[in-house]
């Protein structure tokens, strides 16, 4: 635990010592005040728009977005250390996560780990430990643990209960959907690949643009006890293939801040004009994308480190999602099968 403590002052080290001037030193220590206190959209409204960003902005940016996605650092480290032990590690990791994170988790989550990136580059790689410093492995940890946390939160925006995934013998129907959009995607459209029950349930309408991010998306809708829809886009693979893009809520076609993000429970009737509403509001990131390559960053940032015991804990819950202990990275179809195995 020494360990994981000495990693959390990376950001103070930063903001702290990075400046010159009596000027600066006092702006860097009121920005780890407000962090501190939890003032991050303070930080985020101070520094953000900056158009030169030094590091200790970018530093005091990537702590400021996640703790505005519901998690700290820290916070992400003692869930780790409490779910890596038991039963179902990753599935309890997943639901420890989405009982703090925001209705912008998985957005502030991504614009953490770029802020994180800024700070060092791209340099949390396997082939590169033995050139690290150690405030540069410290650095690659804080990367990796955004990235495994923002898997944890794509997972929970694909289902209706997030407790289901770690509960036996409680299936989640907007789970089923969602793998079986994701099925339907990766085997270029063709239903015979998806499971049973959603066979002769799943209905592409005519592509639709959305006016703030200028992006084409097909609706999808996969019919069970109702209708749970998506958005697919063949933009990221470049291929033909469509693929399921990350959604949160509905909204407009022509205004993001029209989304509404249903309760658990409601019986919410979608308007005609609404669709699937794009969880990052910018640029299009994939279900895929996020569920197995992602996490194969975070697992390679965090291995970059020196923290032992976090790395462990990690490489368990590769293997729960892998069933194994292959040494090989995740690949999409395993994610999916563990969905399928967690939703029982």
């Amino acid at each position: 635990m020494i360990k994981y403590l000495l990693s959390i002052s990376l950001i103070s080290i930063v903001l702290l010592f990075s400046g010159c001037g009596d000027d600066e030193g006092e702006k860097r220590l009121a920005t780890q005040q407000n962090l501190d206190s939890g003032n991050y959209a303070g930080v985020i409204a101070e520094l953000d728009n900056r158009a030169v960003k030094v590091d200790s902005d970018n530093a005091a940016l990537a702590a400021a977005y996640m703790g505005n996605a519901g998690m700290s650092i820290p916070q992400v480290i003692d869930i780790v250390s409490l779910t890596a032990d038991e039963g179902d590690k990753f599935a309890n990791f997943i639901n420890s996560i989405s009982k703090r994170s925001s209705i912008s988790a998985y957005r502030d989550v991504g614009r953490a780990t770029g802020y994180y990136k800024a700070v060092i580059g791209d340099i949390c790689k396997i082939n590169l430990i033995d050139s690290l410093s150690d405030y540069e492995k410290d650095a690659c940890l804080f990367i990796g643990l955004s990235y495994i946390s923002r898997v944890a939160v794509m997972v929970d925006m694909m289902m209706e209960n997030v407790s289901a995934i770690s509960e036996n013998g409680v299936e989640d129907k907007k789970l089923k959907a969602s793998v079986c959009a994701l099925q339907y995607s990766l085997s270029g459209s063709r239903e015979t690949y998806v499971a049973s029950e959603c066979r002769g349930n799943i209905t592409e309408y005519p592509d639709v643009r959305f006016t703030q991010n200028e992006m084409v998306y097909t609706p999808l809708v996969v019919s069970l006890d109702k209708d749970y829809h998506y958005l697919l886009t063949d933009l990221v693979a470049q291929t033909g293939t469509k693929v399921v893009v990350a959604a949160k809520g509905y909204c407009s076609a022509e205004d993001f801040s029209t989304r509404y993000i249903p309760q658990m429970g409601e019986q919410y009737i979608k308007p005609s004009n609404y669709y699937a509403c794009p969880a990052n509001e910018s640029k299009d990131i994939t279900v895929v994308d996020t569920l197995a390559d992602i996490f194969n960053e975070g697992l390679e940032a965090v291995g970059v480190s020196d923290h032992t015991d976090i790395k462990e804990s990690i490489e368990k819950f590769k293997a729960e999602i892998k069933d194994s202990l292959d040494s090989t990275k995740i690949v999409q179809q395993e994610m999916i099968d563990y969905l399928n195995r967690k939703n029982n």
